[in-house]
């Protein structure tokens, strides 16, 4: 039989003991305070409490991002209060998506615990739970913060910290809105100015007991307001290596300044202002290059240092498609600073530890001490000649391509015939002489390869295709034979009456002679007979004739880098006067008095082939040819109905 057992003044049988000790101790496990970490958002800083005043417990806070683990922070003692701090070398907790393991090892130390919101469900609070949920009124004296989300993760606490530009510091506790459970009330006295900063932090009581504190910075008076509508955030800037433009945002109206470092280098100070109805502040930088630091003040002296942004290495290779003078780009691969987010505000993937871009990135880096980012906008080719699809002629063509950005950055071209080689063009075609290529081959199909490389070693890629359809003028066909004489033409309108000439001088007359006296008529003689025949005259000149054979043909000329369609006018003119000579003939193809096409031959007897430069569309129908021909010093100019063959439309 089991003996009774003294337990706290009353006898308890030996069967219960177990039981009742197993009861006392869960008692004590229960009143035994639970951990606490503290996280400031954008700082490598991370403390805490285990819970009990235990000294000597070790203490790791591991980052972890997309399952993996970033970087762990070195160990941290607790002290006989049981407080720790911990800090990690080259990350921050940022993201909506970052999550921090805190694990404890030693005597009395407590479970491993986890804090963040890796899956956005809300369920329990993350790093960005605040994002947008703050607002302070525009005259400073209050604001409010919404603290429970859409899934009820809700703060336990919440206050804010101010620190006043003359130094002076106060803690603001927050009270529930009397109209809206869901945010807390911020009373400030006195009234916040931009240059006095402001930070939240909130308390939740995490799934495992534990808490969680987390400060955020605060946004600047005037902008959003939670409870009518949404709240803003802290400012934050975005760099854009390429154009080299710096915007931030969200600011209140003012005059802001932005000051660049590259090491121990003050590369100098930008100004920029916001006015009324815009929250952004655009700079204009002149070089950018990673790991260069962007501080955003309020202008003036003793300005309140806002944030700063840390510029990443960022380049990408892109494949680009040009539709109809649309251009758009995929990206292939490329750089970017290894496992920080992709994303202005992150949460786009996450670059590979060995800083390799993966295809489809996003163009952006969001930047983990800040919260701003990196951007990168490539230029794009948004025109090229030939266009895709085009018909060239000739072994040797002129290229050009444009920029959606204008400028002359190079862009090479080689041109690869199916089935060989590629042939690399001359010069630049994005510039005004544009670049030469030669040695084509009529008949053939080429692909065109575009790049370029902008000021960021980000490379473009874009191809295109042509043919070349060139050929050499064959012989001359057989003469075909003669058409239908034409209708006549109708008269042509009468002149105009020249003027009447005034009248001649009239003449002196002349003496009168005596009237001699009439004679008697006498009869008529015979006939003579008839005289020899004279000798025959001298030969006229002989006179031009000829017989004209026209035929028009459409051709594809490029004029100021455009492809136009032209006529192409040949002439056949035969002599029908075997012996006869023209030495020099202008030719004018004309319709009435409009003159459609001209040409220049020498020729002796035979026929003379001569290209007409045609200085209208030539179409096939009836026309005048007039030929002027030299014949020593004489002009002789003679007209000629032409029938000329080839297409109509």
């Amino acid at each position: 039989m089991r003996k009774p057992v003294t337990i706290l003044g009353r006898r308890f049988a030996g069967i219960l003991v177990g039981s009742i000790v197993g009861l006392l101790l869960s008692v004590s496990v229960a009143l035994a305070a639970a951990p606490s970490v503290h996280i400031t958002r954008y700082s490598p800083t991370i403390s805490g409490n285990i819970g009990a005043a235990t000294a000597g417990v070790k203490v790791t806070a591991a980052l972890v991002r997309d399952g993996t683990t970033i970087e762990t922070s070195p160990a941290a003692t607790t002290n006989a209060s049981g407080e720790w701090t911990a800090a990690l070398a080259a990350h921050a907790p940022s993201d909506a998506l970052d999550v921090i393991k805190v694990n404890y090892s030693g005597t009395g130390a407590p479970p491993e615990s986890t804090y963040g919101e890796p899956s956005e469900t809300g369920t329990k609070p993350g790093i960005g739970f605040f994002d947008n949920n703050i607002s302070i009124a525009e005259n400073g004296a209050n604001g409010g913060v919404v603290c429970t989300n859409f899934a009820e993760a809700k703060c336990a606490a919440l206050s804010a910290h101010v620190v006043y530009s003359g130094g002076a510091q106060e803690s603001v506790v927050g009270t529930p809105d009397i109209s809206n459970e869901q945010i807390e009330e911020l009373a400030f006295s006195p009234a916040l100015k931009a240059n006095d900063a402001v930070t939240i932090t909130g308390s939740f009581t995490e799934e495992d007991g534990s808490t969680l504190e987390l400060t955020v910075p605060a946004p600047m008076p005037g902008l959003g307001n939670v409870f009518s509508g949404g709240g803003s955030a802290a400012p934050r800037c975005t760099a854009d290596v390429v154009t080299l433009a710096v915007t931030c945002a969200p600011l209140s109206i003012g005059s802001y300044s932005l000051t660049q470092t590259r090491g121990v280098t003050n590369l100098g100070s930008t100004s920029a202002s916001v006015l009324s109805g815009s929250e952004a502040a655009v700079f204009q930088l002149t070089t950018l290059q990673a790991a260069d630091q962007l501080a955003l003040s309020v202008a003036g002296a003793g300005g309140r240092l806002l944030t700063t942004l840390h510029v990443y290495k960022l380049a990408f290779n892109e494949t680009e498609t040009l539709s109809f003078g649309s251009a758009s780009a995929v990206i292939t691969g490329g750089s970017c600073q290894a496992n920080e987010w992709f994303g202005v505000n992150g949460g786009f993937g996450l670059c590979s530890a060995n800083g390799v871009a993966s295809a489809g990135s996003a163009t952006a880096q969001e930047d983990e001490f800040s919260g701003g980012a990196t951007r990168v906008t490539p230029p794009l080719i948004s025109y090229t000649s030939p266009m895709d699809g085009e018909d060239v002629y000739g072994p040797t063509i002129t290229t050009f391509a444009d920029l959606n950005t204008g400028g002359t950055t190079p862009v090479t071209l080689s041109a690869t015939p199916t089935g060989g080689s590629a042939i690399p063009a001359t010069g630049n075609p994005n510039s005004a002489s544009g670049a030469t290529l030669s040695g084509l081959t009529a008949g053939k199909r080429y692909a065109a390869s575009w790049s370029l490389t902008d000021v960021n070693s980000d490379v473009i890629n874009l191809t295109t295709h042509f043919v070349d359809q060139s050929a050499g003028e064959g012989p001359a066909g057989k003469e075909g034979k003669e058409g239908p004489a034409g209708n006549e033409g109708g008269l042509g309108k009468e002149g105009t009456a020249g003027k009447e000439g005034g009248p001649g001088k009239e003449g002196s007359p002349g003496a009168t002679g005596k009237e001699g006296p009439a004679g008697t008529a006498g009869l008529a003689g015979k006939d003579g007979a008839p005289g020899a025949q004279g000798p025959q005259g001298a030969p006229g000149p002989t006179g031009t004739a000829a017989e004209i054979i026209c035929t028009s043909k459409k051709v594809k000329v490029t004029i100021n880098h455009k492809t136009q369609t032209k006529t192409k006018t040949t002439c056949v003119v035969k002599q029908l006067a075997p012996g006869a000579t023209i030495t020099t003939s202008s030719l004018e193809l004309r319709r009435g008095r409009t003159v459609y096409a001209v040409g220049r031959i020498k020729a002796r007897g035979g026929p003379a082939r001569v290209t007409m430069r045609d200085l209208k569309p030539v179409r096939a129908g009836e026309y005048s040819m007039t030929i002027i021909s030299s014949r020593g010093h004489a002009k002789i100019t003679t007209n000629y109905q032409v029938s000329v063959k080839g297409d109509r439309s």
